[in-house]
């Protein structure tokens, strides 16, 4: 195993924990973090959302104190935490292996069953299908930390060539077997790749990437890089969609991170702040109960080149 992933390993002082959010998350120097997290960190009431336009940006700004919310499992949240923090343990036990670990034991509080109801919501708005309908012969999308790949497949089920990208091998092994009958697998427009997503070669930039609570998976120190890492793989023109979860204010300690918008753009700035332009910014009505009050989708948009 080489440093950079060498370093994932926690210090043996992982403590004990009485509720998700306290605790130790992964050490300085750590490179990557694998599957997203998203169902964890259910330690704050909801609250409602709100945003001020911001008046150097192209953005539609929604505020909203009614949300519609939809219950994809029945897993109770007490389920949800505890594995959490086992996911934690794993972590702290194994290093980056203990991603890879947490699919091998189940241990996958984020894995909803399904693609997250506000990228639909979003989609199949007039917005959404605006920003699809630029989509070219070809056109390339990138899911960073896939999972069992939901969320690729429904990308490739709207005709792009989509890429699903997981660090855990067992992760890509799943999806792959959990999309063997789909046409668009069998087409090649569907793809999973075990990789490092701050090394892999970048052999063409996407026409879109989505990102969805693997922003939150990584420690502080690496965001900077995960914005100069976007702005590398998404070609000027195109765009990243990032919905922004969990927004849980001044909880400490992680996977998951607390996040927020403002972490978002404040890492994409570290990362080359020219280069995005944030065009759209709602609160989502379809969110799971859970996340009621503590998500956000936003587009950012590749500043193109100028001539």
């Amino acid at each position: 195993m080489n440093q950079r992933l060498a370093a994932l390993g926690l210090s043996k002082s992982l403590k004990a924990v009485t509720r998700v959010g306290s605790g130790n998350g992964p050490p300085a120097g750590s490179r990557y973090i694998g599957p997203r997290l998203h169902g964890g960190g259910v330690v704050a009431p909801p609250r409602h959302s709100s945003s001020t336009p911001d008046p150097t940006n192209r953005t539609t700004t929604t505020t909203t104190t009614t949300t519609t919310t939809i219950e994809m499992t029945d897993q109770p949240a007490a389920t949800r935490d505890e594995k959490i923090l086992q996911l934690r343990k794993l972590i702290g036990e194994n290093g980056a292996g203990g991603w890879d670990a947490a699919w091998q034991e189940g241990v996958t509080p984020w894995d909803r069953g399904n693609s997250q109801p506000p990228l639909k919501e979003f989609i199949e708005s007039d917005e959404g299908k605006a920003l699809v309908g630029k989509r070219n012969e070809g056109a390339r999308v990138l899911v960073p930390g896939c999972g069992k790949g939901y969320d690729a497949a429904y990308f490739a089920s709207l005709g792009y060539d989509a890429l699903g990208a997981d660090l855990s091998t067992t992760a890509i092994e799943k999806a792959k077997e959990f999309w063997a009958d789909s046409p668009d697998l069998k087409s090649g427009k569907l793809t999973f790749e075990a990789l490092d997503f701050f090394e892999f070669e970048i052999k063409d930039k996407y026409d879109l990437v989505y990102d969805y609570t693997f922003f939150c998976a990584l420690p502080l120190e690496l965001r900077a890089s995960w914005g100069s890492r976007m702005r590398e793989l998404v070609r000027p023109g195109g765009h990243l969609i990032t919905l922004v979860y969990p927004m849980d204010g001044g909880r400490t300690g992680g996977p998951p991170y607390s996040v927020d918008v403002e972490k978002v753009s404040d890492a994409l700035q570290e990362g080359g702040g020219d280069a995005w332009t944030k065009v759209v910014d709602v609160v989502p009505r379809t969110s799971l109960p859970d996340h009621v009050g503590r998500e956000r989708l936003v587009v950012w948009e590749r500043t193109p080149a100028k001539l």
